[in-house]
């Protein structure tokens, strides 16, 4: 005779074994759920620093010219972190609405991605732990000498609770003056000896060609012309004897472009 105590038994043991089963896998579940959940509200903002990789943030620029400003994100936090960037100051010079003037404009890349020079908002990007990301800002300079743009970008971190974890201030002045062009930097081409006392040496080969170099005072006025045959050599020298001790900037001007250095004179 079948025993039915004995078969409800079995089928009560079955069921609470799978009931343990489910509770056990969804007890898995929701752990897994609650350390991810909590990992992500455990990466700070402070996890995520900003670092300028270019020294410099205020440059001076000749007329119609472009800058890239580059700023490296770096995640020194142990889980993936989201940001966007937010230009929060478009400062720029306007030229006369009855001028065919260029204008200046300013524009956001997010390493490969370029927005439009209108968007100050960028979409939100990750960053992994322990590693980086390449933000470009690029100014590009109007036709009108003697203006300045100003700019800020904040960088944002994006989640459930919006916080920024840094900002930059970019300055860029235009002008047509000597500091327009690039400065010579390479030691080969550095003039010398300087400081000067009686004469300065100053190499031409920096630039293909050279036409014509013009030295100027501190303050940009012009001082002396050299050209012609005073170019045949592959260096100029200048006599400082006539000039009062200070600094002095110059310019190189050849075929295709041009460059500028600075020399002090000393008594």
């Amino acid at each position: 005779m079948y025993d039915v105590s004995c078969g409800c038994a079995l089928y009560i043991n079955r069921k609470q074994i799978l009931i343990g089963i489910i509770m056990n896998r969804l007890s898995y579940l929701f752990t897994g759920l609650v350390g991810t959940l909590c990992l992500f509200l455990m990466t700070d903002v402070t996890n995520a620093q900003v670092q300028i990789i270019s020294e410099e943030t205020d440059v001076v620029l000749g007329l119609e010219k472009s800058k890239d400003f580059y700023v490296i994100v770096k995640n020194n936090g142990f889980a993936p972190v989201s940001f966007y960037v937010h230009r929060t100051l478009n400062d720029i010079p306007e030229p006369p609405q009855d001028s065919d003037r260029s204008s200046w404009y300013s524009a956001i890349c997010m390493e490969d991605v370029c927005y439009d020079p209108k968007v100050d908002s960028t979409s939100s990007e990750t960053i992994l732990a322990d590693s980086t990301y390449r933000v470009k800002f690029t100014v590009y300079t109007g036709d009108s000498a003697e203006t300045q743009g100003r700019f800020v970008l904040k960088f944002i971190m994006d989640g459930f609770v919006e916080r920024e974890f840094g900002s930059i201030e970019f300055n860029v002045r235009a002008t047509d003056g000597p500091n327009s062009v690039p400065v010579i930097v390479d030691a080969a081409h550095l003039p010398y000896p300087n400081p000067a006392l009686a004469n300065v040496a100053i190499p031409l080969t920096v630039v293909e060609n050279p036409q014509h170099v013009e030295l100027f005072s501190i303050t940009g006025t012009l001082l002396k012309t050299f050209d012609g045959r005073e170019l045949s050599a592959e260096e100029l020298r200048i006599e400082t004897a006539d000039l009062a001790p200070g600094a002095y900037y110059y310019t190189i001007a050849g075929v295709k472009e041009s460059r500028v250095g600075r020399f002090q004179v000393v008594r």
